[in-house]
């Protein structure tokens, strides 16, 4: 078990468009546990841009 200090903060996204907010989180250190999109256009970008 990990000390809390220690622990990566986690992030949820919801709408989550093409995932700007995601790589920003990413890049400030989070790890995004899930994200969601339900248009079509943006979820395939949001895979581009997060692959």
């Amino acid at each position: 078990m990990r000390s809390s200090e220690n622990q990566q903060p986690t992030a949820v996204s919801l709408f989550s468009g093409a995932g700007g907010m995601d790589l920003g989180f990413t890049k400030a250190g989070f790890r995004v546990l899930f994200s969601n999109e339900m248009d079509s256009d943006a979820a395939a970008t949001y895979c581009s841009n997060t692959a």
